[in-house]
């Protein structure tokens, strides 16, 4: 509440600002700024996937496996209890989210090409990751950057 209200009251005079500029609202530009990046980060980054995937189909195709089989674990409550299983733990989650965060740059026919993955089984393991997540963080392993 306390950190709502204190952005709030920080916004305030920016927007104020904003507003009496003649070439347009600062903030209206920094928003399309940052859309266009976003645009250009997901144009760039669709060679980029496609090109690293093409390097280890098998990779990829094993990641939908392994995330069930690590989904699995998680449910049946095989959650460590010191330091050094929590970092394992954490590290193979990241290790699962940054391959399903490489894929979902590809377009859905490239993805089916090159993993044999479609887009109603990529949308499933990006559930049972974000679900598996959940579950970690409520049991203490937080895997957040």
């Amino acid at each position: 509440m306390r950190k709502g209200l204190c952005i709030i009251l920080c916004l305030i005079p920016f927007l104020a600002f904003g507003q009496k500029r003649d070439e347009g609202n600062i903030v209206d530009k920094g928003i399309d700024w940052a859309v266009g990046m976003w645009n250009r980060a997901q144009k760039e980054g669709k060679p980029f996937a496609e090109k690293t995937i093409k390097q280890a189909p098998s990779y990829y195709k094993g990641i939908q496996t392994s995330l069930t089989d690590f989904a699995r674990r998680v449910e049946k409550g095989d959650i460590a209890k010191t330091i050094e299983d929590k970092k394992k733990l954490v590290s193979e989650l990241w290790r699962m989210r940054s391959a399903i965060n490489l894929m979902s740059l590809l377009d859905p026919g490239v993805l089916k090409q090159l993993t044999g993955i479609d887009t109603s089984k990529f949308s499933e393991m990006q559930k049972t990751l974000q679900k598996t997540e959940s579950k970690l963080a409520k049991a203490g392993v937080k895997a957040k950057a």
